[in-house]
């Protein structure tokens, strides 16, 4: 293998690798957990406080969000798009 060959080995597994990242993003489901959102704002769920009230008007954001619109969150631009609104809806 000369060094020519090399060269264009090496361009075609970057192209590969800069092809393969983009289309990543594209791919794969994404979905609200209410678990894992309530985990996330509530560090003491023994506790009524600041941290219930939080977790719980996000998931009744997400399910007035949910209620009046069909699209799913079928790639993460969709996903990012749909957490701008249910953040406005929550704040």
């Amino acid at each position: 293998m000369n060094m020519k060959n090399l060269k264009r080995l090496g361009f075609v597994i970057v192209l590969s690798g800069i092809l393969l990242f983009t289309v990543n993003i594209f791919l794969g489901d994404y979905q609200f957990n209410e678990a894992k959102i309530s985990g996330y704002f509530d560090n003491t769920p023994d506790v009524i406080d600041a941290g219930d009230t939080i977790s719980e008007g996000f998931i009744d954001a997400i399910q007035q969000y949910e209620a009046t619109n069909s699209a799913s969150y079928s790639n993460m631009i969709m996903f990012n798009a749909a957490l701008v609104d249910i953040i406005g809806r929550h704040n």
